[in-house]
């Protein structure tokens, strides 16, 4: 039986963080229906077809729609510490618990664009979800499935 998207929040853990001794763990919400419909658009606004068929990406466009689809899918960063694009965030060491929407999109702009994307393919991954099919990995909760041990 197929149900609606449940928007309980899931941990997550960048692959290349989860050996860290504190690693930053993303708290992601799966998309509604119209976020990422929305976020399709964006993307789809992102790249042009040219005359010969060629398709072009407009960088600043791509760019946007991952912040904007980050921003939609995560809620809530534990242990994060910002590099030099920003300066004023920079100062203030490791942050304990980012929930501010400002701050989640210049966390996503401050992200390698590899983490953006590991975590938007998690959004998407959980988004999909039906009942009782939830991660059927067979790995235990921080490991290489990324899901967080529980508290």
């Amino acid at each position: 039986m197929l149900r609606g998207v449940l928007f309980a929040l899931e941990k997550y853990i960048c692959e290349d963080d989860r050996e860290s001794e504190i690693p930053s763990i993303f708290h992601i919400k799966p998309f509604t229906g119209k976020e990422a419909n929305f976020s399709l658009k964006f993307y789809g606004e992102a790249r042009v077809e040219g005359r010969a068929g060629n398709i072009k990406i407009k960088p600043q466009r791509l760019n946007e729609a991952d912040i904007t689809t980050f921003s939609m899918a995560v809620k809530k960063v534990e242990n994060y510490k910002f590099g030099d694009q920003f300066k004023d965030l920079q100062k203030l060491g490791q942050i304990a618990v980012i929930e501010d929407e400002e701050k989640i999109r210049a966390l996503a702009e401050d992200l390698a664009p590899a983490y953006v994307a590991e975590i938007i393919e998690q959004a998407n991954k959980i988004s999909s979800v039906v009942a009782g099919e939830k991660n059927e990995s067979g790995s235990s909760s921080g490991s290489p499935s990324g899901k967080a041990k529980k508290d």
